[in-house]
């Protein structure tokens, strides 16, 4: 879900979805609402869901009985929500409003602020690349991610942060469980563990059980993208070398033609699924992004690895099979570095797409019929 709305708020920042502005003639919305601008204003009573995308700011206001959608630059939340909402913003998200159930999920690029009029019922998954600063009352279970957390909430429920920084402020409640994770422990004020049962869990022991199990999944990632690999090698060995040769000779419009695939791919299979009569053409449209997004880190890793295990002599399946295994070492290497990890990923798979995009393009052949001189006459 997150990346999907990361990719949204990207459609809306290259101006590719145009709308109204605001929608201010509205008062009660009793059916499905989507709505995309510049700037998006609305102050509704909605009793159905309603999907918001702004290219600037999105302020919401107003009252919301089914889901709530929202991705803009920037996201001002200050409405009363009685469902699940899902926020999501480019810059800045503020959080002011009230929610009397379902879940929160909220996801900042750079900061998230929930102020101290928000009141929050239910559960709460905020996450924010930089800054994430909690106030108000949470009464649910909450999740909080960041580089640098501040609390100064109300929690009556389980609270986890996970970040390098982490500060507990004086007037802090919790009243369950506190998990965190960071390079060293919060310093806890007096008072802010309500209760003598409740304990301050340490990462440690989860954070070891964890680490031993990252480079065993990273190395089943690997074994299962070198297996893919060897069988497109195998039984594709021309479209696998077109490929390659497509991203070596023509690396930057690989990239914008992968780029371009996976908005178009992902915002149409999306908006497709959520239709009833379109929901098997979206669901093979994503599964279609789905595997293309996923070969492609393979056909860089070939390429990568022919011209890593440099040989003048005609290529044989084993060295082939080598200069596969090292690109993905590479690759993988690349993709466990902190910060810029997940980014590189993405890179390389819409790199690697956009050449297979490319490869199948040029491989159909304008089919061309001859009428014979008999049925020309009738």
């Amino acid at each position: 879900m997150k990346r999907f709305l990361l990719l949204l708020i990207g459609l809306a920042a290259l101006g590719w979805v145009q709308g109204e502005d605001a929608v201010s003639s509205i008062t009660v919305l009793e059916t499905e609402f989507w709505h995309v601008g510049d700037e998006v204003f609305l102050d509704v009573e909605a009793k159905a869901d309603v999907f918001l995308f702004g290219r600037d700011l999105v302020e919401i206001d107003g009252t919301y009985h089914q889901d709530l959608w929202a991705a803009g630059r920037r996201v001002e939340f200050r409405g009363v929500a009685h469902d699940d909402v899902r926020l999501a913003a480019a810059e800045f998200l503020t959080v002011d409003g009230e929610m009397t159930g379902g879940t929160l999920r909220a996801l900042s690029g750079q900061n998230l602020l929930v102020n101290t009029n928000a009141v929050l019922r239910g559960s709460a998954h905020l996450t924010a690349t930089r800054n994430l600063t909690l106030n108000g009352d949470f009464i649910g279970n909450v999740t909080a991610s960041g580089s640098r957390i501040i609390v100064a909430a109300r929690v009556d429920g389980d609270l986890t942060l996970n970040g390098s920084e982490i500060t507990v402020m004086p007037g802090s409640r919790i009243s369950g469980t506190l998990f965190y994770s960071g390079d060293r422990p919060p310093h806890l004020p007096q008072g802010v563990i309500d209760t003598d049962p409740v304990a301050v869990v340490l990462p440690e022991s989860g954070g070891d059980f964890l680490g031993q199990y990252v480079w065993m999944i990273r190395a089943i990632q690997l074994f299962s993208s070198f297996v893919i690999g060897l069988m497109l090698v195998r039984f594709l060995p021309r479209f696998t070398g077109n490929c390659v040769e497509t991203v070596l000779k023509l690396q930057p419009q690989c990239m914008f033609l992968g780029l371009m695939t996976t908005l178009l791919l992902g915002f149409t299979g999306y908006f497709l699924m959520v239709s009833v009569l379109g929901l098997g053409v979206g669901l093979v449209l994503l599964t279609v992004l789905g595997l293309l997004f996923y070969s492609g880190k393979i056909v860089l890793a070939l390429a990568l690895g022919a011209l890593v295990v440099k040989h003048r002599e005609p290529l044989t399946f084993f060295r082939l099979s080598l200069g596969l295994l090292v690109g993905l070492v590479l690759l993988y290497a690349a993709f466990s570095l902190p910060w810029v990890g997940t980014t590189l990923w993405i890179i390389v798979s819409c790199w690697g797409m956009g050449a297979m995009v490319h490869s199948i393009r040029n491989s159909q052949r304008v089919l061309k019929l001859e009428i014979p001189p008999d049925l020309r006459e009738d």
